[in-house]
């Protein structure tokens, strides 16, 4: 078998438990270092200190930081000695999975293309975020195919090889439950207290529907963000509606999917392929969304729920979420659909860990790759 090392973003500790805590592509990676360790695999995951795992054939290596802490070093310096105090083991892998956000192992390797290892990208946010990949041909796999079709665009005619791999749910961390047992009118945000996130636009939406019950779950990832989740705490004590509970626990929000009879994602930003939708569908629930990103790919508008046209300002996107809602209120859904919907298209180890395996061992059959 082979000896494979995976580079994880300096945001986060890399723990068994990581799903309870944090987004869907850091757990993506977290679950794909445990398949291939199962499968027989040597996997080294490089990670900031504090990290461990227990995992079969799975071992942690860090380098001198834990994770940023929006005060000292820039997060690039911070992975650029994650890299640099692991190039002994990345350089007798036989493959490596980067899945950070900078990039720099792949940067070095431009400098010797020939005597790297194979050497793969896992890629979760928009091209925008970037003005260049490495000078060398790439293997690139987007979590979405609106993600791949973004990067294909925007570095076409350079000799990339792209390919899409939904980042999708890890099923068995999700117990069971009766999905058609639900408060029609209790709706949730799961999600970062952020401007990027927009929960302000559901403390708005609680504003017009008194006679809805908003329950909001998230917590603060930078420094920046503070502020902003204050703001959203001060508004929500006047209402008597909305219920805030930051840093839930991962059984508190299993209960609230189970119950809710919706879910709200009012994110503004070009979203890869959000979790959030994903489990909200899982257990039954309709989902309201604006037409960002990877979100025609994960579910039908006035099927499993709607999605709401975009505008050019703030004012305007509140007010058509707020016209949305009203109809979405109404809305019957199957239930059973909603959730099949996930079970289909967005089991991870199904429908995702095949394109990994493919990508990074089987090199003699990816002259044709999808891009």
């Amino acid at each position: 078998m082979s000896l494979v090392s995976i580079i994880f973003p300096m945001f986060f500790t890399v723990t068994d438990k990581m799903y309870k805590f944090y987004g869907g592509l850091e757990v993506r990676t977290l679950y794909l270092a445990k398949l291939l360790g199962e499968d027989g695999h040597e996997v080294s995951v490089l990670a900031p200190r504090g990290s461990h795992l227990s995992y079969k054939n799975v071992k942690v290596l860090t380098g001198n930081y834990r994770p940023w802490d929006g005060k000292t070093l820039h997060p690039i310096d911070l992975e650029k000695d994650l890299v640099e105090s692991n190039l002994e083991v990345l350089g007798e892998s036989d493959a490596v999975l980067e899945d950070n956000h900078f990039h720099h192992y792949h940067y070095l390797k431009s400098k010797d293309p020939e005597n790297f290892p194979h050497l793969a990208m896992s890629w979760d946010h928009h091209p925008d975020n970037i003005s260049s990949l490495p000078n060398f041909p790439c293997h690139v796999i987007a979590v979405s195919k609106w993600l791949m079709s973004a990067l294909r665009e925007k570095f076409k005619n350079l000799g990339h090889y792209f390919y899409w791999a939904y980042s999708g749910l890890v099923l068995e961390n999700y117990p069971e439950a009766d999905i058609h047992d639900k408060q029609e009118n209790l709706y949730i945000f799961l999600a970062r207290f952020s401007m990027v996130k927009s929960p302000h636009v559901i403390i708005e939406l609680a504003k017009e529907f008194p006679d809805d019950e908003f329950v909001l779950m998230g917590d603060t990832l930078f420094a920046q963000e503070g502020g902003y989740a204050r703001l959203i705490l001060e508004e929500s004590d006047e209402l008597d509606n909305v219920k805030i509970l930051f840093n839930a626990s991962w059984n508190e929000k299993i209960e609230y999917l189970k119950r809710a009879g919706g879910l709200l994602h009012p994110g503004f930003w070009n979203g890869p392929l959000e979790w959030d939708i994903l489990e909200g569908l899982l257990y039954g629930g309709k989902v309201l969304c604006y037409d960002r990103g990877a979100v025609r790919e994960i579910y039908r508008s006035g099927k499993h729920g709607y999605i709401v046209p975009f505008a050019s300002t703030e004012e305007e996107n509140i007010e058509n979420y707020k016209r949305a809602f009203r109809n979405f209120r109404s809305l019957k859904v199957d239930r059973e659909e909603c959730r099949n919907r996930v079970l289909k298209h967005f089991d991870f180890k199904k429908n995702s860990y095949p394109v990994y395996k493919k990508v990074l061992f089987d090199n003699r059959n990816l002259n044709k790759p999808n891009r």
